[in-house]
């Protein structure tokens, strides 16, 4: 069984994955250049390629975060810095239609509380749906060269309005 799990990864490109939804899925992202997103049916281990991830322009994401009713996914393009070129988008995949949207982006934080987030490698949706949390790296006034450095962590938490998680 190891071995079939192992396969699985390797064909898949595994760079992320969420936790088991309620449906008996485990979705994926990939690590190639279109941040390619996979369904991985938990009881049949059949996995099957259902979209992309890519938003604004970056491919690398490398946390991927299911709600409480499986429906929405929910992640962070440009993880490994970056993602301050296309506004910090925070990104909303929706498994039912295959849509996905950046719900906010956070643009903006460095002119209002002096840091800038670059990306992330961590985060969390609450027990409830309503609320993603993530931990930035990114830069609270460090520059080499006139170029923000990452060398400073934070934390926010992104309120998901409700009419942005219905069923």
């Amino acid at each position: 069984r190891r071995f079939q799990i192992q396969s699985c990864v390797d064909f898949m490109g595994l760079r992320s994955a969420t936790q088991e939804t309620p449906q008996g899925y485990i979705y994926t992202v990939s690590k190639d250049s279109e941040a390619t997103l996979w369904r991985l049916d938990v009881k049949t281990e059949k996995a099957e390629k259902i979209g992309t991830l890519t938003l604004g322009g970056s491919a690398y994401v490398a946390t991927l975060d299911a709600d409480p009713t499986g429906r929405y996914l929910y992640y962070m393009p440009g993880a490994h810095g970056g993602s301050e070129a296309m506004g910090t988008p925070v990104g909303q995949y929706d498994t039912k239609t295959g849509e996905k949207r950046a719900i906010v982006k956070l643009s903006g934080f460095k002119e209002k509380y002096g840091y800038l987030p670059m990306g992330t490698f961590g985060s969390a949706v609450s027990p409830g749906g309503d609320k993603v949390y993530i931990t930035w790296m990114g830069c609270a006034g460090g520059n080499h060269g006139g170029k923000p450095q990452m060398e400073a962590c934070a934390l926010t938490v992104v309120h998901v309005p409700e009419a942005m998680r219905q069923p």
